[in-house]
């Protein structure tokens, strides 16, 4: 069996962690320093750690949650367009009227258009 890690941890996983580090001593003191305090509270009390590890993940529930219902709120609002004021409404249908009165214009017999002169 491998031989324990100084930590207290599993050694596979202090390897695994103290490798992701890198080379740079910074990281690596860090990386050792946090690695040491979760072996500590982990053997030292079991029980905070696994209370920590529960409101852990139930914070990571609950972010996840908002998340979804804001793509959810945002996907709804994108498929729901705002409803158009009163001034865009009238500004539509002064178009509309004139877009028919020029279309009328045209259709009126004897009338000849600039292409076919």
């Amino acid at each position: 069996m491998d031989a324990p890690a100084r930590s207290g941890l599993l050694p596979a996983l202090e390897r695994r962690l103290m490798r992701r580090a890198g080379t740079k001593t910074g990281r690596r003191m860090k990386t050792a320093a946090v690695l040491r305090a979760v072996g500590v509270l982990l053997r030292r009390h079991p029980m905070v750690a696994a209370e920590m590890v529960g409101a852990g993940l139930a914070q990571a529930g609950r972010v996840g949650l908002a998340d979804l219902r804001d793509h959810f709120r945002t996907a709804d609002a994108a498929a729901d367009p705002t409803p158009l004021t009163r001034a865009e409404v009238d500004q539509f249908r002064r178009l509309l009227a004139r877009r028919s009165a020029d279309a009328k214009v045209a259709q009126e017999p004897g009338r000849e258009d600039a292409t076919e002169a």
